[in-house]
């Protein structure tokens, strides 16, 4: 009874959240205005904002395929799939670096303008332009390396949520095995163990139409109030819910 206080609750504020992008307040992936516009704008950028969401601050990755523009002076997919990682990680590196792993994400967004180009016809909105089923955009946006399953799920309930697009079946959809996540369904006690299959079942247990709906009210309650260590339980928005267990999920580099 009390897991599904918690998945109500948070599915309660997944809808305020989603209520409040509806308002015609232009989506914010960071704080500058010009790099959210470039992803909102470019799917190409929007693939690479993806790709570039790892390991750093998540307004830092989605700034950063904007910044890539105005340091290659182009966002030509066939010009930097031309490129050796080498030429493009100098331009990564390039101080304020664009990333913490910038050999890997030089080899991840070559790769990337190489698939888009020969898979998609040059265009990245052409990955979920034909009303693919959730599970396909999934896969798909899987298949890209540096993305996996974390970022896939992530990026489907943006498109879906966030951008509009047509996608049939969210039933398929799930929840990223997210830091924050994992964290908040551990403490809340959706799930017994940190375990991706128990968090995933626990996500379609609780929301069977659309699991991936707990992902983002889950992800800002891990971020905002439910930190790694000294969580703000008093302010948080779980808070009388939460099954309160802190003491599970403490490690800071979890």
């Amino acid at each position: 009874m009390g897991s599904e206080r918690v998945a109500q609750a948070l599915l309660a504020y997944g809808h305020e959240l989603a209520e409040t992008d509806k308002t015609g307040i232009v989506v914010s992936f960071t704080p500058n205005d010009e790099a959210n516009r470039f992803v909102l704008d470019n799917p190409n950028a929007f693939l690479f904002a993806v790709i570039f969401d790892q390991g750093i601050q998540a307004e830092r990755a989605w700034a950063s395929p904007y910044f890539l523009s105005q340091r290659l002076g182009h966002f030509d997919l066939a010009r930097m799939a031309s490129m050796t990682p080498v030429e493009l990680s100098q331009v990564i590196a390039k101080p304020p670096a664009l990333h913490r792993y910038i050999n890997n994400m030089a080899d991840w967004l070559i790769a990337a303008a190489q698939k888009v180009l020969a898979e998609y016809d040059g265009d990245a909105a052409n990955i979920w332009n034909d009303s693919p089923t959730a599970t396909d955009l999934i896969g798909r946006l899987d298949a890209f390396v540096g993305i996996g399953q974390k970022k896939a799920a992530m990026a489907t309930q943006i498109l879906m949520r966030d951008m509009q697009v047509s996608v049939r079946r969210p039933s398929g959809t799930q929840v990223a095995y997210d830091a924050h996540i994992r964290r908040v369904f551990l403490r809340t006690g959706l799930v017994r163990r940190d375990d991706p299959t128990e968090i995933t079942t626990a996500a379609r247990a609780f929301s069977p139409d659309d699991p991936g709906a707990m992902d983002l009210p889950a992800w800002y309650v891990g971020r905002n109030w439910c930190h790694p260590t000294e969580p703000e339980c008093g302010t948080c928005r779980l808070s009388t819910t939460c099954a309160g267990l802190t003491h599970l999920g403490t490690d800071t580099a979890y």
